[in-house]
């Protein structure tokens, strides 16, 4: 069977510009589902698919089918949401040295009606951050991307082992912290 995205993708190439649509409405939740995460922000994960998809259009004519369409996609919002995080980080120090007494980092606050919720999310944002690097890329690719160990390995030019060890090294230190967490309440 022939692999939709592909096609999509060989159709752009050949300029049916509207095939285009297909791949975003595939994608973009789960896309978007990452770099919510990565961010912890509505307005950068939003800001950070656009960007994945423009580029995406624009590298339209570097696509090799052979590579596979997700795992260069992935590749592409992997690279989109790091540099978008990077920039940030430096303007917050850059900004923060303009003037010390200002606090830049506005507080994302939470509906009340969600506090629940938004009291979990803010939790595992917390102990992601918390992760190395790789393993919190690793998983958000897992869990929020819902991509394979194959896909995961290709979109961060590694190899399946090191994903699933990742997610293995993550997944237990997400679990220490969340033990001892509980264990502080009871």
């Amino acid at each position: 069977m022939l692999d939709p995205d592909i096609e999509d993708m060989r159709q752009v190439k050949a300029g049916q510009l509207d095939r285009f649509t297909g791949l975003v409405s595939r994608h973009q939740s789960a896309l978007f589902r990452y770099a919510s995460s990565y961010f912890g922000s509505r307005d950068l994960a939003e800001d950070a698919v656009q960007e994945t998809f423009l580029a995406l259009f624009r590298g339209r004519e570097t696509f090799d089918p052979s590579r596979g369409f997700r795992s260069w996609l992935w590749s592409i919002h992997l690279h989109v949401c790091q540099r978008s995080a990077e920039q940030r980080s430096r303007w917050r120090r850059n900004m923060s040295l303009r003037a010390n007494e200002i606090d830049v980092t506005s507080n994302l606050g939470h509906p009340d009606s969600h506090a629940e919720l938004a009291e979990t999310r803010t939790l595992l944002a917390n102990y992601l951050d918390r992760l190395p690097d790789d393993q919190a890329d690793a998983l958000r690719l897992r869990f929020f991307g819902e991509l394979t160990y194959d896909e995961m390995a290709d979109a961060a030019g590694t190899n399946p082992a090191t994903m699933k060890s990742r997610v293995r090294y993550g997944l237990s230190k997400l679990s220490e912290w969340l033990k001892t967490r509980q264990e502080a309440f009871q």
